[in-house]
């Protein structure tokens, strides 16, 4: 976080970004995602990213902001139409509400804060994000998964977890990305020390189970899985961390 605000103060200091391109100004409304989106709304939308988002995400949201190309992992190119963490299967356009919770919350471990913003701030940035991505003008947002309720309760139980084992190693076969008992293997998150970046909380975990991570080799579960086995994967995930932080 150091390095982040580091950067922040020599922008100041020099000036970059002041005087660079100019993020695209509509004049007209934009029809994206099947909407009509009014010139007002756009307008607001692109004060905003040049304000919050513009450093990182670059002029014509390519990532390649003067502070998003010194991030590790680069800042993330809205060109693709897509984000990462949604509640749509993983490469669909997301919902409004995946960009506004992305926005809201931001993305823990990673520079992607909690950007102080009103609610009409944040609905106008997430239309103008769209005008970055071609694919918002000829596609609509995918089809959410919805969060079945937790057929095991809400508590870890013992049947749970070792359910959730079974899945982890053999049925979804997690640990050939994620190592054995949760512990990483290849570049994939360790989830058993690592920092989830949506929350921890079952419900986020269930959608990211289920929905897959767009632009990355984490695939959608929601049909590969039982709503049953959805939700036995998410405690034995939980329970691995919390025997983590109990040691």
């Amino acid at each position: 976080m150091s390095r982040i605000i580091a950067c922040w103060l020599l922008l100041i200091v020099i000036g970059v970004g002041c005087k660079e391109l100019e993020s695209p100004e509509y004049l007209s409304p934009q029809t994206l995602g099947g909407r009509l989106i009014s010139v007002e709304t756009l307008r607001e939308g692109r004060r905003v990213y040049r304000h919050r988002c513009r450093a990182c995400h670059g002029d014509y949201g390519d990532g390649m902001g003067p502070l998003g190309v010194h991030q590790n992992p680069q800042a993330a190119d809205l060109r693709r139409g897509m984000i990462k963490f949604a509640s749509v299967p993983a490469g669909q356009l997301p919902l409004d509400a995946d960009i506004e919770r992305t926005l809201n919350n931001g993305l823990k471990g990673t520079a992607m804060l909690a950007w102080p913003m009103e609610d009409t701030e944040i609905k106008a940035v997430t239309q103008y994000i769209k005008t970055f991505s071609v694919r918002w003008r000829e596609e609509v947002a995918g089809t959410p998964i919805v969060v079945a309720s937790d057929p095991w309760g809400s508590n870890q139980s013992p049947r749970a977890v070792a359910r959730g084992k079974q899945v982890y190693d053999n049925l979804a076969s997690c640990n050939s990305c994620h190592g054995e008992g949760t512990r990483q293997r290849q570049r994939a998150p360790d989830l058993k020390a690592g920092i989830f970046k949506t929350g921890d909380s079952p419900e986020a975990l269930y959608r990211v189970i289920a929905a897959g991570i767009g632009g990355t080799a984490m695939p959608a579960f929601d049909k590969a899985l039982s709503e049953k086995d959805l939700w036995a994967l998410v405690h034995y995930v939980r329970d691995q961390r919390r025997t983590l932080a109990q040691k």
